[in-house]
């Protein structure tokens, strides 16, 4: 932890909400995003072909998104159904917002 005047910074915190939100930040991760969001569920064929985007690209993005907890998986045989996690997207804009309002 270092301290820069009054204010104390957590490397290890700021290091794992940048990479956050980095995760969040690519166009394509947030089009993946969407559309999970818009079908509440969504199993990995269907996202394939509602997004018109090969396998192996969209699943670099969605380990991504799995590593940085912003989507929860699924399984139900061999079908991977994805959801999102507002839980964590959440702490990620509240992070945001307050880093706005202290301005």
């Amino acid at each position: 932890m270092i301290r820069r005047g009054k204010v104390e910074i957590d490397d290890e915190k700021l290091q794992a909400a940048s990479h956050k939100l980095r995760a969040l930040a690519h166009p394509l991760r947030m089009r993946i995003l969407e559309m999970i969001h818009h079908h509440k569920e969504i199993g990995l064929n269907n996202l394939l072909d509602a997004l018109n985007l090969e396998q192996s690209l969209t699943s670099v993005h969605l380990h991504l998104l799995r590593i940085f907890n912003m989507v929860i998986v699924r399984r139900e045989g061999t079908v991977i159904y994805y959801t999102i996690n507002l839980e964590e997207i959440r702490k990620c804009v509240n992070a945001v917002n307050r880093f706005l309002e202290e301005e």
